[in-house]
C-alpha cells in the first residue's frame, strides 16, 4: 500500500516536472533564444575580434553585466512584440502562437516588465551612457511593437538600427572608435534591414488581414524585391569601400586588412546568391528561407573576421 502511494507520488512529481520543463522550453521559444544566442556571440565577437586587445578597461564581470543587460532588453522586446502580434501570428504561423495558448497576457507582461527593469538597471550600474541607451532601446522596441511595425519601412529601419547598435554598445564602453567596429555595425544594419523587409513579404497574408501598412502591402512584392536588390547593391558597395579604404590606411604588411578584400568577395557571393533566391521566390517558404539565410550571412561575416584575425 505504501509502495503504491509512493509510486503515485513519484509519478505525479515526474509529471509536474515534465510540464515545467515544457513550459520552460516554450518560454525560450517565446523570447527567441536562438536570436539571443546570436546576440551573445556578437557581443563577445566584437570584444575579442574587432577591438584591439590593449583596450581592456572593463573587468570580465562588468562585461558580463553588459551581455546580460542587452539580452534582457532584447528578450523584453520579443515578448511585447509577440503580445501585440497575436492576431497577425494566428494567421501567419498559428502553430507557433504561444500567448493565450501556453502563457497568459498577465504572465507575458510580468516577464516583459521584469526583463526591461533589470536590463535598464544593469545598464545604469555599468555606466550612465549604457543605461540611457538601454532605456532608449526598450522604449523603441515598445514603439515598434505597438505602432511602427505596421508602417512602411520605419519599423524595419528601427530594428536594423538597433541591430547595429548592439555592435556599437562595446564601443560605447571602451571609447575606442575603432573603424572595424563601425564597419561591422553597418554590416549588421544592412543585413538586418534586408531581413526585416523579407519578413514583411513572408507575413503579407496576416498583415493584409489586420490592416498593416508595410512596404509590400503598399507597393507590392515586385517593388519590394526591387528595393531589396537596391539595398544589396549598397551593401556590396559599402563592403568594398571599406576594403579599399583599409588598404589605403594600412597599406603594407598587414595581412588582416589584405584579407578583407577576399572576405568581401565571399560575402558578396552570398549576397548574389540571396538575390538569386529572391528572384525565384514565390511562396511563403521561399521567403522564410531567405530570411534564415540572412542570419547565416551574419554568422559567416563574424566567423570570417575571426579567421582573418589569426592571419
Amino acid at each position: 500500500m505504501v509502495t503504491s502511494k509512493g509510486n503515485k507520488k513519484v509519478q505525479a512529481n515526474s509529471k509536474i516536472m515534465k510540464i515545467k520543463i515544457q513550459k520552460l522550453f516554450f518560454f525560450l521559444q517565446l523570447i527567441r533564444y536562438q536570436n539571443l544566442m546570436i546576440m551573445i556571440f556578437t557581443l563577445f565577437f566584437v570584444k575579442y575580434f574587432l577591438i584591439p586587445p590593449f583596450f581592456t578597461p572593463l573587468s570580465s564581470v562588468a562585461y558580463s553585466f553588459l551581455v546580460i543587460s542587452v539580452v534582457l532588453i532584447a528578450a523584453g522586446g520579443y515578448l511585447i512584440n509577440d503580445l501585440y502580434d497575436v492576431e497577425i501570428d494566428n494567421i501567419n504561423k498559428p502553430a507557433k502562437v504561444l500567448i493565450y495558448r501556453i502563457f497568459t497576457q498577465k504572465t507575458v507582461l510580468y516577464f516583459y516588465g521584469i526583463s526591461n527593469f533589470f536590463g535598464v538597471l544593469l545598464g545604469f550600474l555599468i555606466s550612465f551612457p549604457v543605461g540611457f541607451i538601454h532605456f532608449f532601446c526598450a522604449l523603441s522596441l515598445w514603439l515598434y511593437a505597438r505602432y511602427l511595425k505596421k508602417t512602411a519601412l520605419l519599423g524595419n529601419i528601427l530594428v536594423a538600427f538597433l541591430s547595429g547598435l548592439v555592435v556599437l554598445m562595446v564601443d560605447v564602453l571602451y571609447q575606442t572608435h575603432f573603424p572595424l567596429v563601425y564597419a561591422f555595425a553597418i554590416f549588421a544594419f544592412f543585413i538586418s534591414l534586408i531581413r526585416e523587409i523579407v519578413k514583411d513579404i513572408e507575413d503579407i497574408e496576416g498583415d493584409s488581414a489586420t490592416g498593416c501598412r508595410t512596404f509590400p502591402m503598399i507597393f507590392g512584392i515586385a517593388n519590394t524585391k526591387l528595393l531589396i536588390y537596391t539595398l544589396l547593391l549598397f551593401f556590396v558597395f559599402a563592403l568594398f569601400s571599406f576594403s579599399f579604404l583599409s588598404s589605403y590606411l594600412f597599406l603594407e604588411g598587414n595581412l588582416f586588412f589584405k584579407g578583407i578584400f577576399f572576405y568581401d568577395l565571399c560575402i558578396s557571393f552570398l549576397l548574389i546568391f540571396l538575390a538569386y533566391k529572391l528572384s525565384l521566390a514565390r511562396q511563403k517558404t521561399d521567403f522564410h528561407f531567405i530570411s534564415s539565410f540572412c542570419k547565416l550571412i551574419m554568422l559567416v561575416g563574424m566567423v570570417g573576421i575571426m579567421i582573418l584575425r589569426f592571419l
